[in-house]
């Protein structure tokens, strides 16, 4: 009781000697990512402010009433300096686990370090944790045509879930455009993502689609705008080819034999237990007994692939060739390149360094030393791609353990995501390694038919808290027919054979 007292006194004093006075981080206009955040540091009774004068900081500016603030000086310091932390450099390279927590960064979240003197007059009230965050409708609800969700926010992919659940059909728009709510004139912008879900065109389901349309801003931290009409001011109209036909979100996660059951279990906690998306869990040993048809997309995570049977690589090829999206995370995307004829080429391994006599007794932190036991990278997306719809900016921190590095695409547009040419944002990697991934693909998408490939070099949803990665996985779940480019043709995909 004594330490644990002492732990928590002197916390302040720990905080002065280190010199952080607190860390200042953006909401970034998504609300229920914020609320997640707010949630995760009252669970370790951390404090939050609200920031009470504006601060600059690396050509970023937080806003004052609209940013937060995290004191350094409060019980839980020790806590705070681990989580906010962004170390890449280590007395040892014996890790228990990973190597990096980043909770900003794991939640992409711009966020920056503040000195002891820079916090000054800086904290405003408290903000407490308060229930999750509600939607709200935008316009008349009087002969609407459409309603259209934005693209941005962390609750996007369970406002799609909720659609495909209840069999109602939407569209995601591939370009910018510019509508005015029904019953106004003033015209709102809408990024490539937005959802559309017709009214007009499933006059049928009309009940349905009002009934979900409240449950999403019931429960969903989402605004839904109402639209009366099919024409825009800025972009294409309602019904141009722009607009692509969602899948309704029935996926399956293979497990059983070599397969990482972590990965598969923060894919599932995720799908399940975030998005209420309903999952299959399928053992590789079923895969030839089973109906794959009934799927949208797959996704085969992490692990050894030697125990699946030839007949079982056979169907998820033909699967995927019929036009589902086959979602390959870290090792599996090798296996997809060898075993499904997949165009992903990988970077070589490094060689070794020439053989020198070392102490026996040394040899397991001179083992480790080579490896990535988890770390943060950054990488740059092509925000026109669908895999990257909905992100709050093109700079995204991904988490990722392991040596196995993917090339980028031959085609000019299948390598939405590349690592930045100097990768390591926190914990510890290789400086060997960290060249060597530098510049490289984080994420390739291949066509295969009249399907897709989405190639994941990391589990985008690590331990499933890592918000920032979420909407990589969810777009790849819903926007794969969106995926495939323009003139691409099936004669050209039969190459990939």
């Amino acid at each position: 009781l004594d330490h644990q007292r002492e732990f928590f006194r002197t916390a302040p004093e720990f905080a002065k000697e280190a010199g952080v006075g607190g860390w200042v981080f953006d909401p970034a206009n998504d609300p229920a990512k914020a609320w997640e955040l707010r949630s995760l540091l009252a669970q370790h009774q951390i404090e939050v402010r609200v920031l009470k004068r504006d601060v600059t900081q690396e050509d970023r500016v937080f806003k004052a009433g609209e940013a937060w603030v995290v004191p350094a000086a409060q019980p839980q310091a020790r806590l705070l300096a681990e989580l906010f932390t962004d170390r890449t450099e280590f007395e040892s390279t014996a890790f228990y686990d990973i190597s990096a927590w980043s909770v900003p960064m794991a939640f992409n979240l711009p966020f920056a370090k503040l000195t002891t003197g820079a916090m000054s007059g800086l904290a405003g009230d408290a903000i407490p944790l308060s229930a999750r965050p509600q939607g709200r409708v935008i316009g008349s609800r009087d002969h609407v045509v459409a309603y259209l969700v934005p693209a941005m926010g962390a609750d996007v992919p369970r406002v799609l879930a909720r659609l495909g659940k209840a069999n109602i059909g939407a569209q995601v728009i591939t370009k910018p455009l510019g509508m005015a709510p029904a019953g106004s004139t003033e015209v709102m912008a809408f990024d490539a993502g937005a959802i559309l879900i017709p009214v007009g065109r499933q006059l049928n389901l009309s009940a349905k689609i009002e009934a979900v349309v409240d449950e999403i801003v019931g429960h969903d931290a989402v605004d839904v705008v109402a639209l009366s009409g099919g024409l825009t001011p800025m972009g294409n109209d309602l019904g141009s080819p722009s607009w692509v036909t969602v899948k309704q979100g029935r996926v399956a996660i293979l497990i059983g034999g070599g397969l990482s059951p972590y990965d598969a279990g923060e894919i599932w906690h995720t799908l399940d237990a975030r998005w209420n998306l309903p999952v299959v869990l399928l053992d590789v040993e079923d895969i030839t007994r089973a109906d794959l048809s009934r799927y949208d997309a797959i996704a085969v995570v992490d692990g050894t692939y030697g125990s699946l049977s030839e007949s079982a690589i056979v169907d998820l090829k033909s699967w995927t060739q019929s036009g589902g999206t086959l979602i390959a995370f870290a090792r599996a995307t090798k296996w997809a390149a060898e075993k499904l004829g997949v165009k992903i080429e990988f970077v070589d391994e490094l060689k070794p360094a020439a053989v020198e006599r070392q102490p026996f007794g040394d040899s397991d932190d001179l083992e480790r030393a080579k490896k990535i036991p988890g770390a943060i990278f950054a990488a740059e997306a092509d925000m026109t791609h669908p895999l990257s719809f909905g992100l709050a900016d093109d700079q995204v921190p991904v988490f990722r353990e392991g040596t196995l590095v993917m090339k980028a695409s031959k085609s000019p547009y299948g390598t939405p995501l590349v690592y930045a040419d100097a990768p390591l944002l926190a914990g510890y990697a290789p400086a060997d390694q960290v060249k060597r991934i530098g510049g490289q693909a984080a994420a390739v998408v291949e066509p295969l038919g009249k399907g897709v490939v989405v190639a994941l070099s990391d589990n985008a949803v690590f331990r499933g808290y890592w918000f920032g990665g979420m909407r990589l996985l969810s777009n790849a779940i819903f926007f794969g027919p969106a995926m495939k480019p323009v003139g691409v043709s099936e004669e050209e995909d039969a190459s990939h054979e």
